[in-house]
């Protein structure tokens, strides 16, 4: 009976660790941007550098997101109209 609610305890915890996470990364690419910035590179190109590694890293993830989600509606409530 106590395996179960540290289970339980650990499962409320992850939505807090992973945003503990995400904020320790969006802190170390906001501190990684400043160090380049201060080291002269030019914001224009940092800015266009930041948007194509994140379309890079999206577009895959969108795809196969994408992918897996539409093959489980059917077709004939999207609007065929063949039937």
């Amino acid at each position: 009976m106590d395996t179960l609610y540290k289970v339980e305890a650990t499962g409320n915890m992850k939505p807090v660790l992973l945003m503990i996470l995400l904020q320790t990364l969006y802190a170390v690419v906001n501190i990684m941007l400043k160090m380049v910035a201060n080291d002269g590179m030019s914001l224009s190109v940092l800015v266009a550098y930041r948007f194509i590694f994140a379309s890079a890293f999206i577009v895959p993830l969108a795809l196969i997101i994408e992918r897996c989600f539409f093959n489980k509606f059917p077709t004939k409530e999207l609007g065929d109209k063949s039937s």
